[in-house]
């Protein structure tokens, strides 16, 4: 009986850790596809040994990299990818890595499983806290706002894993750490447990938590919230959750202007309109009045007022890249300037709630996958597959490995 179970329990573990593609041998690829990958890999590829050729971390970025810095990533950190795709830590790809990556790139749950694999220090299949604690704790600065891993929401992942935990689990916690860094930061600053904390020490975390997804004009205008309320001069957890919270639905948010813009006859909305709509719209209304009312208070320049809004006015919400300069003569500049045809939109958003790269890095982080998203640069390739949440996520991985250069 012991040793059946014992048993059970090796079949179980085996199965618990993640299977990950290591050979084009093992993926279904036809003969036109292979060609396309080889066409791309020969064009980037500089180094040549014993009759083939190889990529150096610099050739891989340039195969991958958009030509234009896209949502304020540096080209320079597209090389964490590199960290992925060089499977035998040789400092070179060769083409069955490259085809490998660029494989995993058309996943679904490319962001989570590629996030896998970085921290996943020893590669045992499995992510131990103090992996976890070396990746977090090496991205921050010495002014970093520290992060408490001592905290419950670590002790409810980890407490019963001292071996790891794989990849779902691990997705898991990716998907909530967002939220927990909100309350860690708040608290940070609110170090009389007031429960409020200033207009510019909430500039901070929002900056921490969701540069990736704050155009500069919004960002400006974050300090402005306080006057909003009685105070003026304090911004609440309740107002900063609610913003966070918008922030991390911002494409059902986006989804929402534009169907109850499209249903009135002047092309513009209150809040009253939005509500009903989002009540229609979504299967339960998600947004709190808290939450309309900050909304409504960005869109509208930071004031208050009752006024009905156009869709132009959501602009610096929905798009990162937003200023006001361009868009001025131009309008709503959701849809990203196409810099060559690979840049295309599927018109649907990302939903990624890491904040990641999610959000990422977060993304943040930030966000279940499975919808039409952006296909941004397809990594230089013609794959029409979902590329914009992983722009996304790719903040929250430039989060760990990059903060300092951000």
């Amino acid at each position: 009986m012991g040793k059946n179970s014992s048993s059970s329990n090796n079949i179980a573990t085996m199965e618990a850790k993640p299977t990950f593609i290591k050979s084009i041998a093992d993926l279904d690829l036809d003969a036109v596809e292979i060609h396309r990958y080889k066409r791309i890999f020969d064009k980037y590829a500089s180094i040549g040994k014993n009759g083939e050729r190889f990529m150096t971390l610099d050739d891989f970025v340039s195969s991958i990299a958009p030509s234009n810095e896209f949502y304020k990533i540096k080209k320079s950190q597209y090389g964490i990818l590199y960290r992925v795709a060089d499977q035998h830590r040789r400092n070179l790809l060769d083409f069955n890595d490259f085809v490998v990556f660029e494989n995993l790139l058309s996943k679904p749950d490319a962001d989570y499983e590629i996030a896998f694999r970085l921290f996943d220090i020893t590669k045992t299949g499995k992510i131990t806290l103090d992996e976890f604690k070396t990746i977090v704790s090496s991205s921050f600065q010495a002014n970093s706002v520290p992060f408490d891993f001592n905290c419950q929401w670590i002790k409810d992942y980890f407490g019963s894993h001292k071996d790891g935990i794989g990849l779902e689990e691990f997705s898991q916690l990716l998907k909530g750490f967002q939220q927990e860094r909100l309350k860690q930061e708040f608290h940070f600053y609110d170090k009389n447990n007031t429960g409020s904390v200033s207009p510019t020490d909430f500039v901070n975390i929002m900056i921490h938590l969701n540069k990736h997804k704050l155009s500069d004009e919004l960002i400006a205008e974050l300090s402005k919230l306080a006057e909003l309320y009685p105070d003026g001069n304090k911004i609440s957890y309740s107002n900063t959750q609610a913003f966070f919270n918008l922030m991390r639905q911002m494409d059902t948010v986006e989804r929402v202007v534009k169907r109850a813009v499209a249903d009135t006859k002047d092309g513009k909305i209150g809040k009253s309109e939005f509500i009903s709509t989002a009540t229609k719209l979504l299967r339960f209304n998600s947004f709190t009045p808290m939450e309309v009312d900050i909304l409504f208070f960005f869109a509208s320049g930071a004031k208050k007022t009752d006024d009905r809004l156009t869709l132009d006015s959501f602009a610096k919400l929905f798009d990162p890249k937003y200023h006001w300069k361009e868009a001025e003569h131009e309008g709503l500049i959701h849809e990203t300037k196409k810099t060559n045809a690979i840049h295309e939109v599927l018109k649907n958003i990302y939903n990624f709630a890491l904040g990641s790269i999610s959000g990422a890095v977060g993304a943040t982080v930030v966000y279940p996958i499975g919808k039409k998203k952006y296909v941004l640069f397809i990594f230089k390739f013609h794959f029409q597959k979902s590329m914009f949440s992983l722009i996304f996520f790719f903040f929250f991985l430039c989060f760990f490995f990059f903060e300092k250069v951000i």
